[in-house]
């Protein structure tokens, strides 16, 4: 079946007719596998919560192929967010356990555990910047949320320095030159969210470029940035559009809702 983007045929212009190439069902369930699936060097990995982690090699995107299934008990936890150094290591965040497991991807599938390494509560995402691990994390009034860098020598990471802050909403993305974008959650009913644009190039000493306040309510739940301008995603605002030409001075373009 295909699927059509555009604008309603009586609005006119220009529609999008999509169709799937292929589909992968493998059950996932609980805590962990509301987290992103992640690409790298052509195998997906699919957190699964209490089922684990899956890895599917998606180099001909028409037939995907299972090539792990790393269940909890080898994980040490239910599996969540996930990201690799190809032919290196595989870090993965425990669920319910505020910890990150290693795994050896230099060896035969499935990986064998290495260790663990970090106490970070609400592990929401994982991304490799440069030499450096990058964990995205949710904040309560109990702990603070941001990124917690870790720099990624074997065998385990150890820690590289951390961008904190408290109200974290879970839009978050990190630019090859390892600037970080990372939405904050409004202090109350009603109050405007925001963006932070932090540098992260040198974990040890992270840099904030600018902030981004919106003059509207809503959870920033995705971000992307492409030709200077940022492209939010927002629970109860729509699609919201920023010109980040200049990051100290970042401020909205245009704004669509649907």
């Amino acid at each position: 079946m295909a699927l059509s983007f555009g604008r309603s045929a009586s609005a006119g212009g220009p529609t999008l007719e999509l169709q799937p190439l292929s589909e992968i069902d493998v059950a996932a369930w609980a805590s962990g596998s509301e987290r992103p699936a992640t690409l790298v060097d052509g195998r997906l990995l699919v957190p699964l919560g209490s089922g684990g982690l899956a890895i599917y090699d998606v180099v001909d995107p028409a037939n995907p192929i299972q090539v792990a299934l790393i269940d909890t008990t080898t994980l040490g936890g239910q599996g969540g967010a996930a990201t690799a150094l190809p032919g290196d290591r595989l870090f993965v965040s425990l669920r319910v356990r505020p910890t990150i497991a290693v795994l050896d991807l230099s060896g035969p599938l499935p990986p064998a555990k290495l260790g663990e390494f970090a106490d970070i509560p609400d592990v929401r995402d994982l991304v490799i910047s440069g030499t450096d691990l990058l964990a995205h994390a949710g904040s309560s009034t109990a702990y603070p949320g941001g990124i917690y860098a870790f720099d990624t020598g074997p065998p385990i990471p150890s820690a590289a320095g951390e961008h904190l802050g408290q109200l974290m909403d879970p839009g978050f993305l990190v630019l090859p030159d390892g600037t970080a974008f990372l939405a904050r959650t409004p202090s109350g009913f009603g109050d405007p969210a925001g963006v932070d644009v932090v540098s992260m190039a040198a974990p040890s000493a992270p840099q904030l470029l600018g902030h981004w306040d919106s003059p509207w309510p809503g959870n920033v739940t995705g971000i992307d940035v492409e030709g200077g301008r940022m492209y939010l995603s927002a629970y109860w605002g729509g699609l919201w559009i920023v010109d980040v030409a200049d990051y100290s001075q970042a401020h909205k373009t245009s704004l669509e809702t649907s």
